[in-house]
C-alpha cells in the first residue's frame, strides 16, 4: 500500500493519492505512506507493511504534484521556479524559492506571501529541500 487512493465510482478511475512523509524517531530517515495515529504517536505505514513512529513536526501531506524531475511535491518541500515577470532593475528573470503550505483550502507556496498552487500550474518547479532539514534555504 502506497497511500490511499480515491476512486471515482463512476469511471472507476483513481482521482487522487492521498500519503505523508515523516522522519523517523528512531534513526531520522524518511518514510512515505500512510499516516497513522497509534497511542498518540504519529506513525507512516509503508507499502512493504512496516511502521515506522515519526516525529509529528515532520509529517507533511503529498500534494499529488511532481517536479520537473519526477520527484514528489509535499507539504514543506523547498521549490524553486522561474517568475515569468522579469526583474529590470536586476536584469534577469526572477527566480523564486518557496515552501509549500496548506492554507485556506489549498496547497501553494510562501515566501513573502501565499500563492495557491493551483494559481502556479504552468510553471516548472525543482525540489531543492524541505523545511526540517534544509531551513537554510528559505533564508
Amino acid at each position: 500500500m502506497d497511500g490511499i487512493f480515491i476512486i471515482n465510482k463512476k469511471s472507476n478511475k483513481m482521482n487522487r493519492i492521498i500519503k505523508f512523509r515523516g522522519k523517523s524517531k528512531l534513526n531520522g530517515k524518511w518514510h512515505y505512506g500512510s499516516l497513522l495515529w497509534i497511542a498518540g504517536n504519529p506513525q507512516i505505514l509503508t507499502k512493504d507493511g512496516y511502521n515506522f513512529v515519526v516525529i509529528p513536526e515532520t509529517v507533511d501531506q503529498f500534494t499529488g504534484l511532481y517536479d520537473k524531475n519526477g520527484t514528489e511535491i509535499y507539504e514543506g518541500s523547498v521549490v524553486k521556479f522561474v517568475a515569468s515577470i522579469i526583474s529590470f532593475e536586476k536584469g534577469h528573470i526572477n527566480e523564486i524559492i518557496g515552501a509549500v503550505y496548506f492554507l485556506n483550502g489549498s496547497f501553494g507556496i510562501k515566501r513573502n506571501s501565499f500563492i495557491p498552487l493551483c494559481d502556479l500550474l504552468g510553471y516548472s518547479f525543482e525540489v531543492i529541500g524541505n523545511i526540517h532539514d534544509n531551513k537554510e534555504l528559505l533564508t
